[in-house]
């Protein structure tokens, strides 16, 4: 006997499917907040990498819905965030930080994946895998100066007009993007090394 399952059923299945990994990588991002470098005001850590990650492996819409659903648990309360969670949270310098890990995730998802809509996990490392190393580059190099812009700017405007700090413009970019040049170029030769080398010979 033949049974069909109707589309917009698979299609729930398989966000259903794409929701957990996005999940995973709100829990990663997380866990990256407390692998850091408490440099003031703007201290390093590894969530970007797994920010990154989550673009290039969820692509655009699941990668952006794993930094909402972080950047939601956080300001609901839950300490996910470097200095700790809740609402006011919003008033921190580096909340704007927060707001790009959306916009670099769903970038870089874009780039990599394209008009790609029904991604599915096996698919997307294919992707990858067939996608040059310039093009995963120039994705993750997108991705992370649209976590910088808000970032920046959020810096300035709360420490210039609400915190004491009083940083100018120059002070804000160059303690909360200058000194993250290295670290990022650092983080993005590692990625694509990792996509390029480690995955031709997974998948």
């Amino acid at each position: 006997m033949y049974f069909s399952i109707p589309v917009s059923e698979m299609n729930t299945m398989s966000d259903i499917r794409l929701l957990i990994p996005a999940a995973l990588f709100a829990a990663l991002t997380a866990i990256g907040a407390f692998i850091k470098i408490p440099l003031p005001p703007v201290p390093i850590s590894l969530q970007t990498f797994f920010v990154v990650l989550a673009g290039l492996l969820l692509g655009a819409k699941y990668g952006t819905l794993s930094q909402i659903l972080y950047l939601f648990i956080g300001l609901a309360g839950v300490p996910v965030f470097i200095e700790g969670g809740g609402i006011l949270y919003i008033l921190k310098p580096t909340f704007g930080y927060l707001i790009g890990f959306i916009f670099c995730a769903f970038t870089i998802g874009k780039i990599v994946h394209q008009n790609e809509r029904e991604l599915t996990f096996p698919r997307a490392l294919y992707i990858l895998k067939n996608t040059s190393a310039k093009r995963i580059a120039m994705a993750c190099s997108c991705g992370i100066l649209l976590i910088y812009i808000p970032g920046v700017a959020y810096l300035f405007l709360i420490s210039h007009f609400y915190l004491e700090s009083g940083l100018t413009l120059t002070q804000a970019v160059i303690s909360g993007f200058v000194y993250f040049i290295i670290w990022d170029i650092g983080k993005i030769i590692m990625i694509t090394f990792f996509v390029k080398v480690y995955l031709q010979r997974q998948v």
